[in-house]
């Protein structure tokens, strides 16, 4: 089981650096504190998140980044379709990256992201100049590593509990997902057939 990147919280509540107009398909935006490689947004949303503007609450796709990626550094944040309104520089985004983006196996207990996809195989470690890739399955039938459950055909299953990249019978939580629905009867330690419903 993997989850999306980790959330880093400098990209929460980012400045923008430059009054947006409306009609443009970009938005200047200050980066925060964490240095980040080129392509690390494409594919995620920006998002309207304080006031400055009346679009709050306003989200675009992310198409390219141009600018300065280190901390403070000026970005310019090309979007999917121009803006609708102005964006004052009183304003604040948010920046997500893609949810399928720098996945890492999902945590044992706290989750730092959300659940993404089971890995079809082992997706090696990517490194700082070496983009990887892999197949993440989103839905229908997954085979899971069950993590101390008891499972029923027909429980909902859902994020670990235990053992990082299992799953576990779903119990609702505030750090718990559900994902999908067992196809089958099984304890811990067994691979088990699920219906992935819940990317």
């Amino acid at each position: 089981l993997l989850q999306s990147a980790a959330q880093d919280t400098q990209f929460q509540a980012m400045v923008v650096g430059t009054a947006g107009v409306a009609g443009n398909n970009f938005l200047q935006i200050t980066n925060g504190t964490t240095t980040v490689v080129p392509g690390y947004w494409i594919g995620g949303s920006l998002s309207v998140y304080t006031a400055g503007t009346v679009a709050i609450g306003d989200e675009y796709t992310i198409t390219d980044i141009k600018g300065t990626l280190t901390t403070g550094g000026a970005l310019t944040v090309f979007l999917d379709r121009p803006l609708r309104y102005a964006v004052t520089t009183a304003a604040t985004v948010v920046m997500q990256r893609h949810i399928h983006s720098g996945v890492i196996q999902m945590p044992a207990s706290t989750p730092t992201g959300i659940a993404s996809g089971i890995a079809i195989f082992a997706i090696p470690a990517s490194t700082s100049t070496v983009p990887v890739y892999g197949f993440v399955q989103t839905r229908g039938l997954a085979s899971c590593l069950s993590d101390g459950s008891t499972f029923a055909v027909g429980s909902a299953v859902g994020t670990p509990s235990g053992t990082a990249g299992c799953v576990t019978v779903y119990a609702a939580a505030t750090t718990k997902q559900a994902i999908g629905v067992a196809l089958e009867s099984a304890a811990s330690t067994h691979a088990i057939a699920v219906n992935l419903t819940g990317f």
